[in-house]
């Protein structure tokens, strides 16, 4: 069972996404709101810590902008 990340709510993507309906976009929107550190935090968090900035909302963990939720 992967928990729950602290920081969801403060995530631009899981804001945008978080309430889609479709299974297989809500398994891809909690993947990508969740860190892959030990799920500890947000990796947009980390993002932001490490760059300074908030990545864009369509910016997936990747680096690469996620096409299919546009």
């Amino acid at each position: 069972m992967i928990p729950e990340c602290p920081f969801k709510n403060d995530c631009a993507f899981y804001r945008l996404f978080g309430a889609e309906p479709r299974d297989v976009l809500r398994m891809i929107v909690d993947t990508y709101c969740l860190a892959p550190k030990g799920y500890q935090q947000c990796w947009r968090l980390a993002y932001r810590q490490d760059k300074g900035a908030s990545p864009p909302p369509y910016l997936a963990p990747s680096g690469h902008p996620f096409q299919s939720l546009r």
